[in-house]
């Protein structure tokens, strides 16, 4: 019986993402949409057990169709001296999110004084408490579950990957969480659901927004659009459309219109039992549409 020990982990050696199938056959884009989701969703769990901390993913390719995946120390803060040891907690907290959100998978979950097991199929994975005991800081599990969504719905729309499989190291032969293809539709359904009756919850919609303001800056800054009549301000994430902005494959201005997937977080407002819009992000664009004329992305 394999037996994946997390209790080793070290964020600095990383953990593997393998694509299953025809690696030579499979989209550039496909691997680049479903690395961004795995690494939003690992910063959004670092920015709830880890305020004040942050950390940079670094992807290399290793292989054909598999990448490592690094964690690197990107800024310090006095507020929480022990950072360092709570990074190795992130990608841990990520394979027993996913596996708790998963609840048609057959698997246990068991708890004992110092270690978690998780047992599926003839596999064991073991945790350490204290990444258990992290599990409970993370309150709000919607964008992280969003973004697990959006890197197997990348590969599920293409047809030559087989399978996505996540290992802790490069020498192991056993993944600690594998999801064939015939099971991609049931795992994103699952992790995706959310609560509709409090907390935060996120949305995601195609849409067609009309530009404002386009902000060309580094970072998170919030481009200006119209949606349905209503200004709106939104991050962009897309990175493959980032990339042909920035080698001038498309000339944006006022008026242009983005088809794009809109990011939409909800906060519940109990006083009035409805739904807030808190924030936008552009996640994947499809189209650029000029005010002149119109422009289809390849």
């Amino acid at each position: 019986m394999p037996t994946i020990d997390l209790r080793e982990y070290d964020s600095e050696r990383g953990f593997i993402i393998h694509f299953g199938g025809k690696p030579r056959e499979i989209d550039a884009h496909t691997f680049a949409y479903s690395l961004l989701g795995f690494s939003e969703a690992l910063k959004e769990i670092n920015s709830q057990v880890n305020p004040g901390y942050s950390f940079e993913l670094k992807i290399e390719a290793i292989s054909e169709g598999s990448f490592r995946a690094t964690l690197r120390e990107s800024g310090k803060s006095l507020r929480n001296i022990f950072s360092a040891a709570v990074k190795n907690f992130v990608f841990p907290l990520l394979v027993l999110i996913a596996y708790d959100e998963w609840k048609s998978h057959e698997k246990s979950i068991e708890v004992s004084d110092d270690v978690v097991l998780i047992k599926t199929g003839d596999t064991t994975i073991v945790l350490p408490k204290s990444v258990f005991e992290q599990r409970e800081r993370v309150k709000e599990t919607s964008r992280i579950r969003g973004n697990i969504n959006r890197a197997v719905e990348a590969v599920e729309n293409d047809e030559n990957v087989t399978d996505l499989s996540l290992y802790s190291e490069l020498d192991k032969e056993t993944p600690v969480l594998h999801i064939p293809r015939d099971r991609f539709a049931e795992f994103k359904k699952e992790i995706a659901d959310v609560s509709t009756t409090e907390g935060t919850r996120v949305r995601d919609e195609r849409v067609s927004l009309v530009i404002l303001k386009v902000v060309f800056a580094k970072g998170n800054r919030k481009w200006e659009f119209v949606w349905n009549g209503i200004k709106i301000s939104a991050t962009v994430s897309d990175p493959i459309f980032l990339m042909e902005l920035l080698s001038r494959e498309h000339l944006i201005g006022n008026g242009d219109t983005l088809e794009c997937d809109l990011e939409i977080v909800q906060e519940w407002d109990s006083s009035q039992s409805v739904w807030i819009n808190k924030s936008y992000n552009i996640t994947k664009v499809y189209r650029h549409i000029a005010a002149e004329k119109q422009r289809t992305i390849k």
